[in-house]
């Protein structure tokens, strides 16, 4: 029996072993997780930027800010811009709309 390491002993040190290695891999799912969610963003930001709907404000501020329109051309596009979002119909318009005629 001298040889022998009591019960309570070992169930203490696979306990904390247990421990450290469920840390360990709920560290390292906790870092992949993040590394995806910063990938899905980065391809979510890219995949606006390539939709063909046409311009958005930040479009035009962007051509304006690498000097590719300059301060006259930005305002003139910047006020038919606003001018186009105030006459467009919100989509929420347009869902009451189609649900009320029946489609």
């Amino acid at each position: 029996m001298r040889g022998m390491t009591p019960l309570p002993q070992i169930l203490a040190q696979s306990e904390s072993g247990g421990i450290f290695f469920w840390s360990v891999v709920l560290i390292f799912f906790v870092v992949v997780l993040f590394f995806v969610l910063l990938r899905v963003r980065k391809w979510m930001r890219d995949e606006a930027f390539s939709s063909g709907e046409g311009f958005t404000l930040a479009d035009l501020r962007e051509l304006h800010r690498e000097g590719k329109m300059s301060d006259e051309e930005f305002n003139r596009a910047k006020q038919q811009f606003l001018v186009a979002m105030k006459t467009q119909k919100p989509p929420a318009a347009e869902a009451g709309q189609q649900k009320d005629m029946g489609f």
